[in-house]
């Protein structure tokens, strides 16, 4: 049986970690296999039971394990994803019980969907995305790879979430809208129709305060 591995074993990393015990698929075709962090200081301590094996660097990757990225940051997600796939890891979908799924909802790899997330129709999730707790997801989104989304977003229908954008807690997204490539949307923000790449937006509406 393939062992899986959290890349991060911070705040999201024991968070992910829990989720992936609550899935269907933990014990029958994985197991838990630790967490691969940077911070030297961790290597071989237990965090929930669960040992803090390597940091990347050091890792061998040697085909019987797949690999889950608890990182919220988008650039320093596709900065380590990006490594390990060239490594030849494989990375898999950690997709909670409680997720709700509706029809033609396509999902690439290396995705989490945290709890009580809803993804209506007709959506595609792209590879590396991570949605987070009571995210609502409208019909005829489009949500590119490496997004990241906090908890308790509302996205509304027909929105576009470009490469690598980031979502702050409770944000909301009105039909149609588009957040940049890379760009963040502060907490609490709405946007209204678009926000640029690679800027930073906050407020209701949002607007932009600064350029990445």
């Amino acid at each position: 049986m393939q062992k899986l591995y959290i890349i991060g074993a911070g705040g999201f990393g024991r968070e992910v970690l829990g989720w992936a015990r609550q899935c269907p698929l933990c014990g029958s075709e994985w197991i838990i296999g630790g967490f691969i962090d940077d911070n030297n200081r961790l290597i071989g301590k237990q965090i929930h039971g669960v040992e803090v094996v390597s940091n990347l660097e050091d890792y061998y990757i040697n085909g019987r394990e797949v690999f889950i990225c608890a990182i919220g940051d988008p650039e320093i997600k596709k900065k380590i994803c990006s490594s390990i796939l060239d490594k030849g890891g494989k990375f898999i979908n950690i997709i909670h019980p409680s997720v709700v799924l509706g029809h033609n909802v396509q999902i690439g790899s290396g995705v989490i969907l945290c709890p009580n997330v809803v993804i209506t129709c007709d959506v595609t999730i792209s590879n590396f995305v991570t949605i987070n707790i009571g995210t609502t997801i409208g019909h005829d989104s489009y949500i590119g790879s490496w997004v990241t989304i906090s908890p308790g977003c509302n996205v509304s229908g027909g929105t576009i979430l470009k490469e690598g954008s980031f979502l702050g807690s409770n944000v909301t997204i009105l039909p149609k809208a588009q957040v940049g490539a890379y760009s963040t949307v502060g907490a609490g923000g709405t946007v209204l129709k678009r926000v640029a790449d690679r800027t930073i937006v906050f407020g209701n509406p949002a607007s932009e305060i600064m350029k990445k």
